[in-house]
């Protein structure tokens, strides 16, 4: 294997490794009743969040980052360096990164696929690897990859060059409804945010002979950045679960290009 191919695996196997560090970290903060709900019961209530997410969850998502691009651009060295009979020049050598544009190069607006000058894929890399890696670019909108890799340059840019990741609590609120018969079904309200208010369920909203039966609450762990969009609970598991995968098949894809 070479060592491009060895040393990117590894940092994909390291990341999977801290699948189980998220889990224990998540289940311990949820465990330590980080909200409180205050008010009169028999009125509206408000939902308070007494402690942020533990910064080990922050630290945690920039390795997981970390370790994704750069495995990406340790494949992406050595198949300019392979493909390249002279010796590296000095300016590539010291610049060279795995491509990834959040958006089309100025240069190059309007005129998809991009020409590889403007995403600085060099002239010697073969035409099939130059296709594959621009079809990877998160400037498209296609698939899962595109998204995830879009994910993948924000959060290891603010990692990286500006500071951790920040996380929030969002609370889901789950309202279960019973009737006679044992039928049951839940409400949910997601993302409460610190200070909403909790109204008492009084009726059930369908009309039927459904009561209310418990509200239970669930703290939910949020990535905060608005270069992303608004705090979305599902974004640490795309980071943690999803991202990996992604990078795994460009891994494998490497593979090829290498054989």
């Amino acid at each position: 294997m070479s060592k491009a191919l060895e040393s990117a695996e590894a940092k994909i196997i390291r990341v999977i490794k801290h699948h189980d560090a998220f889990e224990d970290c998540i289940a311990k903060y949820r465990g330590n009743n980080p909200f409180e709900i205050v008010g009169d019961p028999d009125s509206t209530q408000e939902l308070r969040i007494l402690r942020n997410p533990p910064l080990e969850l922050s630290i945690l998502a920039g390795e997981v980052v970390y370790h994704l691009r750069s495995s990406l651009d340790h494949l992406f060295f050595e198949l300019v360096e392979r493909n390249l009979i002279r010796p590296l020049p000095k300016n590539v050598f010291r610049t060279c990164q795995f491509p990834l544009f959040t958006d089309v190069p100025d240069g190059a607006k309007g005129s998809l696929p991009v020409d590889r000058k403007h995403i600085g894929i060099p002239d010697w890399i073969p035409n099939r690897a130059y296709t594959y890696i621009e079809g990877l670019q998160p400037y498209y909108r296609r698939d899962n990859r595109h998204h995830a890799l879009r994910l993948l340059v924000k959060l290891s840019n603010i990692d990286k060059h500006h500071r951790l990741n920040t996380t929030v609590t969002r609370v889901d609120r789950n309202v279960t409804f019973l009737n006679p018969m044992g039928h049951a079904y839940t409400l949910l309200q997601p993302m409460l945010d610190d200070g909403a208010q909790i109204d008492r369920v009084l009726l059930d909203p369908s009309g039927e002979s459904y009561v209310h039966m418990e509200s239970e609450f669930v703290p939910q762990i949020a990535f905060d950045e608005p270069e992303i969009g608004p705090p979305q609970t599902a974004l640490l598991k795309e980071v943690v679960y999803d991202l990996p995968l992604v990078v795994f098949n460009i891994f494998l894809k490497f593979k090829e290009f290498f054989s």
